[in-house]
């Protein structure tokens, strides 16, 4: 007779219940973030007009060139922060 292992669970299927359960967490503290708003650089703006064509919503590697544009944008100020 062979045992076997309880199979992991993707994070991305948990759902808040079950992780707040699995964390033995009872409540969340909301936090209240203050955002200043700041315009996208002309730069970002054109690096989003060339990722036109390519497909950002079903191919993951297309995803990946978004999220690196907007990382890049984000961190423009913080010289001391690496991503």
């Amino acid at each position: 007779m062979t045992i076997s292992k309880p199979r992991k669970k993707n994070f991305d299927s948990f759902t808040p219940t079950e992780a707040m359960k699995q964390l033995n967490l009872k409540n969340l503290i909301t936090w209240q973030v203050k955002i200043i708003p700041k315009n996208p650089s002309l730069f970002f703006q054109q690096r989003l007009e060339r990722l036109e064509c390519f497909d950002l919503q079903t191919v993951e590697e297309s995803k990946k060139l978004l999220i690196d544009a907007i990382c890049e944008e984000a961190i423009q100020e913080f010289k001391h922060l690496r991503i």
